[in-house]
């Protein structure tokens, strides 16, 4: 009878460190609301390309000037960003590449908002089209 106490209580023991080794191990850290802000910030911060969204068109005007025109968006929370580096290729009617070049609009884009550009350039005399995308963007710290 007295063995049986002691193993019941052997185990009982065994069971009871088990358990609170396994909780230790399982529990979570909980972060606080500043540091998944600061974290969220980091991480739009790192990738404008993510969160910056382009429209726009390409025209000639009556002097004959190419004209980019449209609008980039801004879908991050909390980053803010300036200076969008835009990468436009002018394409001839077949949609061959002709030339690639950069331009910056020099704006500053807070979160969740949009701008709107105009952009006068000379291209190609061939050109047929143009294609715009965001290479990237300096976040504004």
């Amino acid at each position: 009878m007295k063995n049986i106490i002691i193993f019941i209580l052997i185990i009982s023991l065994f069971s009871c460190g088990r358990n609170s080794q396994e909780n230790a191990a399982t529990q979570v850290v909980q972060k606080t609301p500043l540091e998944l802000r600061k974290e969220l910030l980091l991480k739009e911060q790192g990738n404008p390309k993510v969160y910056l969204k382009y429209e726009g068109t390409w025209r000639k005007n009556f002097i004959g000037e190419s004209v980019l025109e449209g609008t980039i968006s801004n879908t991050a929370t909390l980053a803010n960003f300036k200076d969008v580096i835009l990468n436009i290729t002018w394409t001839t009617k077949t949609n061959t590449e002709l030339k690639t070049e950069q331009k910056i609009v020099y704006e500053f884009l807070s979160a969740g908002k949009s701008i709107d550009y105009k952009i006068k350039v000379k291209a190609p005399s061939e050109t047929g089209g143009a294609r715009v995308n965001i290479n990237s963007a300096t976040a504004v710290k």
